[in-house]
């Protein structure tokens, strides 16, 4: 046998061990744990997360409630008060994403229904989703008045030293 049959061989034989564990895997039940049930969702080959909500997740759920409450709380404040220019008018959007992403934490809570953990996660994935959109628009709008303002001043300075 020459060098190149040897390792033809060996890979061969490493595919083989391959296929078979993975077959093996395969057939293997998943193992159930306290944060997995066995059924499957609706026309869902993925299992859904059953949660145990201790009182330390519950503490800590009420502190996340409180949080997204006070934010959103400043964030209408500060979108009210920027309403004078189209940017704060997102602004008051995106705190009441927040606001729903804290009533689906409560609903949760006192219902322990996986419908309230699925609306959480949907409200909070969209507020932070239309928070970065916010943030990337509102720092390119204060380049522009960063821009604008040296602009201004720069003529200014020039008007002023012509006289």
């Amino acid at each position: 046998m020459s060098f190149e049959d040897d390792v033809r061989k060996k890979l061969n034989d490493d595919e083989k061990e391959e296929k078979k564990e993975l077959l093996e895997f395969e057939n293997t039940p998943a193992p159930l744990n306290q944060y997995e049930s066995s059924y499957q969702g609706k026309g869902s080959s993925v299992p859904e997360v059953k949660l145990k909500l201790d009182e330390m997740m519950k503490k800590d759920l009420k502190m996340i409630a409180l949080y997204n409450k006070i934010i959103g709380v400043l964030m209408m404040i500060q979108g009210v008060l920027t309403a004078i220019s189209l940017i704060g008018i997102p602004l008051i959007f995106i705190a009441l994403k927040l606001f729903d992403s804290s009533k689906a934490i409560e609903r949760l809570l006192y219902s322990n229904d996986e419908i309230a953990l699925r609306e959480y996660f949907n409200a909070q994935g969209k507020y932070s989703k239309y928070s970065l959109i916010y943030l990337a628009v509102y720092l390119i709008f204060m380049l522009l008045m960063i821009f604008f303002f040296i602009v201004i001043v720069g003529v200014a300075a020039n008007s002023y030293n012509q006289y």
